[in-house]
């Protein structure tokens, strides 16, 4: 059901949309958790690298993690760049990846499924400052981008990944 439309070059980023990219942030599930990713550069060019197959977890977010389903979403912070894409958890679970895994900036030793929904890539990222209205964003942000696996609450989570998948069919019409 779900086919990535094309890979698309802009600003040297390929970016990935859904065919239902639109239709899944627009459907409003009472029960949908939405979950702050942060990640650095390098890990995220990693998982981009594995077309966001999955993402790459520390012993500390396991748990948190493996409570996840199946449609929830993940919403990633890249450090000092923004909001960069939107995922979809594709299985729920998590599986061993290995003792430091495959990230080059830390140890993140377990995985979950996850596949793209959306992603605007580094040059085209979302700057939280453009969501003050947000709980997460609001006043100093700052300090809610210093780890990752925090839930967000779903009406922030559903504004920020609307904006993301918005964003990125703009940039996919432009090119």
């Amino acid at each position: 059901m779900r086919q990535i439309l094309s890979s698309i070059t802009h600003q040297n980023v390929s970016n990935y949309l859904t065919t239902d990219s639109e239709i899944e942030m627009s459907e409003q599930s009472p029960n949908k958790k939405y979950v702050l990713n942060v990640e650095s550069i390098s890990n995220w060019k990693t998982d981009k690298a594995a077309n966001f197959s999955t993402l790459g977890l520390s012993d500390r977010r396991r748990k948190f993690f493996s409570s996840l389903e199946e449609g929830d979403i993940v919403i990633t912070y890249v450090k000092a760049t923004g909001f960069v894409d939107v995922r979809e958890i594709s299985a729920a679970g998590i599986t061993k990846l290995g003792i430091k895994g495959t990230y080059p900036d830390g140890a993140w030793p377990w995985q979950i499924g996850t596949r793209p929904v959306a992603c605007l890539g580094i040059d085209n990222a979302v700057s939280p400052n453009d969501f003050p209205h947000t709980k997460l964003c609001a006043g100093q942000w700052r300090y809610r981008f210093q780890q990752s696996g925090i839930r967000m609450d779903p009406e922030d989570g559903r504004q920020i990944a609307a904006a993301i998948v918005k964003a990125a069919n703009k940039i996919a019409k432009a090119v």
